[in-house]
């Protein structure tokens, strides 16, 4: 059996293989990086558009335009939740802490014979303690529609153009 191996061509393909892969691998380390500057200019644009709407805001806050009466009523309206949440926090953080005392009637070293048993005995209580208070709240949901705020638009200002802050200027 004669084998006839042609080495040179063998080299000039597996040299071929190699400069279009590392040619392919520039080619998708350009694109990606590319990629990650078009999403840096995005968000510079987002940061652009949001300081203009803000600047917008506070100039126009008394007298918006009849187009965007709807959008400044949400802002209007996201504020003052956010004041109402920060003022409930800040009641919350007056508040003193709850300190609940337990007392135990058993004796140092002391242990239920039946420790599972027990705690599930009381899981099924609390289950069906919680199931008896579920059926009125549910049946009150029914009777009160829930207050809605105001429609979001595919354009309008979302809750998360706002996500960088806490407090309302």
């Amino acid at each position: 059996m004669s084998m006839n191996l042609d080495f040179d061509a063998i080299k000039d393909t597996v040299v071929n293989l190699a400069q279009s892969g590392v040619a392919q691998g520039k080619k998708v380390a350009t694109a990606a990086k590319l990629k990650a500057d078009n999403m840096a200019q995005r968000d510079a644009i987002r940061k652009a558009y949001l300081a203009i709407g803000k600047q917008y805001f506070a100039a126009h806050r008394g007298a918006p335009e009849e187009e965007l009466v709807q959008l400044f009523a949400a802002v209007e309206y996201a504020m003052a939740a956010i004041e109402a949440n920060n003022a409930e926090l800040a009641a919350m953080k007056a508040e003193p802490d709850v300190t609940v005392d337990v007392d135990v009637e058993m004796q140092a070293g002391e242990v239920p014979e039946d420790l599972e048993t027990l705690i599930a005995q009381e899981m099924e209580a609390e289950e069906e303690s919680d199931a008896a208070e579920e059926v009125p709240a549910a049946e009150a949901a029914e009777e009160e529609p829930a207050a809605e705020a105001p429609a979001a638009e595919e354009d309008e200002v979302t809750e998360a153009d706002f996500a960088e802050e806490d407090t309302v200027e």
